[in-house]
């Protein structure tokens, strides 16, 4: 930092008053800098903790700890300061007892700053992607929360606790305020500027610049060139701000280049004949439709298929050559011919001498991946390609790999859990990196319909390529990049707005420089036909208007899709079908096999087939030009998601096609409902932080491998839970990263790891052990591990383990890898659960609990706990209540209030006999729950049936004494193993919960079916902090907003009437993030459509009749009955009560 600038700062610091001395604490500045901010404001206690070499003396700040709180309740100077790892050491509860202010100064430059102490840390990313151990450092943990390797320099993050210090008075400042500092004009001619340096780059020169200027070595001059898109991201352009001010405040002469995209329609003549020879003899290169600006017009220009598969093949010489290279952002309406985008730029790679690299496409199907790894093969006469995924045996895969590296495959396709799953050189060993393709890039987007998990985590991946990783084979610290541009294409994407996924993709996935190219949206080949209609019976009219579509259809030869929001309407609609046209009908979801797919849609692609009934499997990689009609039942999503489906249709050109539906209001409530099952509640994510925090408890380690299963109770009711535990830990870290500016939190999936535990019989252990040697070992069991035996209405007979089984570790991933190469490792996972791998292996989970007391004392506490809850529950008997009257009455009997919101939460998640849509539950509980539940307006409201709560009781202690009869009264600890995939195994855990919610304990959970994570905790006190009060996501809120957002736009664009060219204009308007006319749909509204009379007539297939003021009506569901009130309410028909009665008469 130059004097000018801390000449600056120090007048600003002037400006500040105060009645009590204040003490200035300094984050993220040099060694220089406090050496040079000491001449004019003293330290406290002159640089003591700077050694003879220059360093921070971590070691000695922590041994003059008790002497630095001395000082400050001596300060006698008006103005002092500390380094900010001399201030971390102060307890927060004791700052207040100081006589001075404290006021933290945050170098805002710098994300991570340049290592300045004498220790050397380890890159944690790098350490966590190579499957390094990472090794706890007490020192490091006492000062900072994250550490990497970064084009040369070793770098550090700090714990950061400003949040906690401004609770207690302690303000926080910029050193640099970006508000103030003006930029001078760009220049646009950068080719005879010397020395560029592109802002941000993939080549490292702009980092290796940002971290030479905290050392203060300032250069004689700079040239910098930043991208055309700056303004859309205000972190980057304040940044670019602040490095101004720093140079130009260091006579440093900088120039400032703003690089404006020329689009050049031209093309080497080469790819002119490579397009004939791999397409046909008469291809030519499309003509495509761009917007020219889509930031200020709609104007488009003309581009040429050519010129920019000839723009990425530059960007791969540039990045070769060493020089400036752009990423590419493109989107183009189906039909476009975005395949051949990518593929002809990867096979000019493979083919050419010079750039022969490796092209790597992600692609999120093994259904897509095939077809056009099958497509290359056979109809572009193209061998080099193949693509990589978990279906393929070890054998398959690791012959597809031998012939990468060796340069007989140039071009793999690959899925983005197997990319991420292994370092860069398994797959291309020592061959350079050409292309990295993204394709169906909209999988990123976090609020997306089909979003993917493991697309998010490409971001991290590709940064740490370029940045560079420890490569073995490699010298210590010397690191190995790669230089490749990265190309992400996609049907749609809103770009820009409110909606934008666009800049939300480029970000999250790390493109740097990148060019955009919008296609043009609109297709005015495509027409609107909505029939609107109005009924009582909505889905009983619904199924015979689109049976009598599918008939006209086929009997008028025309090619259809017919798309629907479940499977079960496809089900329920194709056997009553009229029989004259079934054998023209073909059905396509994600129920079906492969096989009956692949069928379905060649009988659909020949003609032999008319019409395919499909749910939204029928789309990403369908190649059928010939569609006219597509047909919604109802519509499933967003308006991006209907204007992809709709984008089938009439790909032939000259060829009209039509997006048709007849239209209820209704309709949307689909949208909503598929919004509700799929999407990540905020008590959801709260939960999967605290268990979280407790697994750190038990781990006391940074970094932890974890189950899926330790978070599954949280998903009870989902059947893809593994998703939704890393969707859930991916927003916890989005979420603390854009809350605290650092990662609180790592998370990575660790795909192929794969430790498991089962029983066997000691003469079958023999055996076992002869065929597979160390990947099977006996487990050395405690005396008081036994296993129950339900029998009857909650009889549990205790009995002891045979004396002839034994426990054993079985390193599975090992078994697969050495015997069992012939098939895919999820295959064999599979069998193992599924005892056809090792018949005579009981697959179980192991359960660990450690107790915080001794047994005797916990199982007091325990019976105390129920006790508690049976006073709290029994106080709403005969009537309904609400979560937060819930959480009223057991703050009544503990103090502690997240004991009691955690309490609530479990009991109304677990015990609680909500279906799968959401709707009120009958009298029939499912065994184990005890409340009923219905919804009202915005809330769930509950009923305590008595006699299922007296029997869970009941279970919940006899499950507590079979589980631990044996363990010795002074006992702490607890393993036992439980067999997989049982209802037993589910009261066990749900046990082991309740448990660790009362305090008694904590628990983890391993050796289960699905994968495990790495979790990076870099900063344990933070996440314990957030922990023990109710934690708000704000990704979860924002998803949630644009869902809000996204059905108010559907219901306008429906409901009301335009011309298809209103249509277009509107749909242009929407994805380039104008703002469009919505019609206002309350929460209220959204939440109750779950209660709505619709929704009971389509669950009953009955009408109901409603008067003016509303209805009461007796239903039979189950043979129960009951009274259901229907009330007239603000335009809404919604569920009052419902209450049981002996009825005789039925509707």
């Amino acid at each position: 930092m130059n004097k000018t600038l801390i000449d600056r700062h120090l007048k600003f610091l002037d400006t500040l008053t105060g009645n009590k001395p204040t003490v200035f604490v300094y984050k993220g500045f040099s060694v220089n800098f406090f050496k040079e901010l000491n001449k004019q404001l003293p330290h406290i206690d002159n640089l003591s903790f700077i050694d003879s070499k220059n360093h921070i003396d971590l070691e000695k700040i922590s041994s003059n700890f008790v002497a630095t709180l001395v000082k400050l309740g001596q300060v006698k100077e008006k103005k002092t300061f500390l380094a900010y790892e001399e201030f971390l050491l102060i307890p927060a509860h004791s700052l207040n007892q100081f006589p001075v202010y404290f006021t933290i100064i945050q170098n805002n430059f710098y994300e991570f700053y340049p290592n300045q102490t004498k220790q050397i840390f380890p890159d944690i990313e790098d350490s966590i992607n190579s499957d390094i151990p990472i090794e706890d450092n007490e020192l490091f943990n006492r000062f900072y929360s994250d550490s990497r390797e970064i084009v040369g320099f070793n770098c550090i993050q700090y714990l950061d606790y400003e949040n906690d210090f401004k609770s207690l008075g302690v303000d926080l400042l910029n050193f640099f305020d970006p508000n103030i500092i003006s930029l001078p004009e760009f220049k646009d001619d950068f080719t005879t500027a010397n020395n560029l340096i592109q802002f941000k780059a993939a080549d490292n020169s702009y980092y290796k610049l940002k971290f030479e200027l905290f050392q203060n070595a300032i250069p004689k001059s700079v040239s910098l060139l930043v991208d055309e898109n700056i303004d859309h991201i205000p972190q980057d352009f304040e940044e670019l701000k602040i490095l101004y001010s720093i140079l130009s405040t260091s006579d440093c002469e900088i120039t400032l280049y703003r690089q404006r995209k020329k689009y050049e329609d031209y093309w080497r003549p080469e790819l002119d004949s490579m397009l004939k020879k791999h397409w046909n003899e008469n291809a030519q290169f499309k003509k495509l439709k761009i917007y020219k600006n889509p930031d200020t017009s709609k104007d488009l220009i003309e581009h040429s298929q050519g010129s920019v598969v000839e723009h990425i093949i530059q960007q791969v010489e540039l990045a070769k050559q060493g020089l400036l290279f752009e990423d590419i952002f493109l989107t183009a309406p189906t039909g476009a011919g975005k395949s051949l985008l990518f593929q002809l730029p990867a096979i000019y790679l493979a083919e050419n001498e010079k750039l022969k690299s490796v092209t790597i496409v992600v692609s999120p199907l093994k259904a897509l991946m095939s077809d056009q790894v099958t497509a290359l093969k056979v109809d572009r006469k193209f061998q080099n390609v193949a693509f990589l995924n978990s279906d393929l045996s070890l054998i398959e895969r690791q012959e597809i790999l031998e012939k990468t590296i060796r340069g007989e495959i140039s071009v793999l396709y690959m899925s983005p859990e197997l990319l991420l799953s292994y370092d860069i050189k398994t797959f291309i060993g020592e061959r350079e990196l050409g292309l990295l393709i993204i394709d169906e890039a909209h999988l990123v987007s976090t609020w997306g319909r089909d979003f993917r998990i493991d697309y998010w985590f490409l971001g991290n991946y590709i940064r740490k390529l370029r940045r560079g990783s420890s490569i073995k084979g490699f010298a210590k610290n010397q690191l190995k990049t790669y230089r490749f541009p990265v190309v992400a294409l996609t049907a749609t994407a809103v770009y820009n707005g409110t909606d934008d996924m666009v800049f939300e993709t480029i970000g999250s996935l790390n493109m740097q420089n990148c060019r955009i190219y919008i296609g043009r949206i609109k297709r005015e080949e495509i027409s609107f036909v909505y029939n609107r209609f109005n009924t009582s019976a909505h889905e009983l009219d619904k199924n015979n208007k689109t049976k009598e579509r599918i008939k006209e259809f086929v009997e008028s030869g025309k090619k259809s899709i017919f798309y629907f929001p479940w499977i079960s309407q496809i089900e329920q609609i194709a056997p009553a079908l009229d029989p004259s046209i079934k054998p023209f009908v073909r059905k396509y979801h994600a129920e079906l096999s492969a096989e009956e797919r692949n069928e379905s849609l060649l009988q659909f692609k020949t003609g032999n087939a008319k019409s395919v009934l499909a749910t939204k499997a029928f789309g990403m990689g369908v190649d059928i030009s010939d569609i006219e009609i597509v047909y919604h039942h109802a519509p499933s999503g967003s308006l991006a998601d209907y204007v992809q489906e709709i984008g089938r249709l009439a790909r032939i050109p000259g060829m009209k096609g039509n997006a048709m539906m007849d239209f209820n209001p209704k309709d949307l409530k689909y949208t909503r409902i598929l919004f509700g099952l799929s999407s990540l509640k905020q008590f959801q994510v709260d939960l999967v932080l605290k268990k979280l925090n407790n697994l750190y408890q038990i781990k006391r380690n940074r970094n932890m491998l974890v189950s899926i299963e330790d978070f599954q109770y949280i998903f009870t009711k989902d059947n893809n839970a593994e998703q939704k535990v890393k969707s859930a830990l991916l927003v916890i870290e989005k979420d603390l990263l854009a809350k605290f500016g650092y990662n609180v939190l790592i998370v990575r999936p660790k795909s192929l790891f794969s430790t498991v535990y089962g029983s066997v019989s000691i003469q079958e252990f023999e055996i076992l052990k002869q065929t597979y040697g160390d990947f099977i070992n006996e487990i050395q069991r405690t005396t008081y591990q036994r296993a129950a035996t339900k029998i009857g209405r909650g009889a549990v007979v205790i009995r002891e383990e045979n004396a002839n089984k034994k426990f054993v570790k079985i390193l599975l991933d090992k078994i697969w890898e050495k015997h069992y190469p012939d098939e895919s490792f999820p295959a064999t996972k599979f069998k193992f659960f599924n005892k056809t791998l090792l018949p005579n292996v009981e697959p179980l989970l192991k359960l660990q609990i450690h107790f915080n007391d001794p047994i005797n004392i916990t199982r007091g506490k325990f019976e105390n706990g129920i006790k508690l809850l049976e006073r709290a529950l029994y106080a709403f008997v005969g009537r309904y209540f609400t979560k937060d009257d819930l959480m009223k009455k057991l703050k009544e009997q503990v103090s502690n209030e997240t004991t009691c919101r955690k309490l609530a939460d479990l009991l109304t998640v677990f015990y609680a006999d909500i279906d799968q849509f959401g709707k009120t539950g009958t009298h029939q509980l499912t065994s184990g729950n005890f409340l009923q539940v219905e919804r009202k307006g915005n809330d769930s409201q509950y009923r305590v049936i008595n006699t299922a709560f007296a029997q869970v009781k009941s279970q919940m202690m006899r499950l507590f004494q079979v589980s631990f009869d044996g363990i010795s009264d002074t006992e702490k600890e607890y393993t036992g193993f439980i067999p997989a995939n049982t209802k037993s195994a589910r009261e066990k855990i749900k046990l082991a919960y309740l448990l660790e919610i009362f305090e008694l304990s904590t628990y983890e959970i391993s050796g289960g079916e699905l994968p495990q994570l790495f979790v990076r905790i870099n900063d344990p006190q933070k996440i314990n902090s957030m922990s023990r009060r109710k934690y708000s996501n704000n990704v979860v809120t924002d998803v949630e907003r644009r869902h809000k957002v996204s059905v108010e736009i559907m219901t306008y664009f429906f409901q009301n009437g335009m011309t298809d060219q209103e249509r277009w204009d509107y749909i242009e308007d929407y994805f380039l993030g104008n703002e469009v006319e919505t019609i206002d749909v309350p929460d209220e509204t959204i939440i109750k459509e779950h209660d709505t009379v619709e929704l009971i007539e389509d669950l009953l297939k009955v009408p109901l009749l409603i008067g003016s003021k509303g209805i009461v009506v007796h239903i039979y569901p189950k043979a129960k009955a009951y009274e259901v009130e229907f009330r007239k309410k603000d335009g809404s028909i919604t569920v009052e009560t419902v209450e049981p009665h002996q009825i005789s008469k039925s509707i």
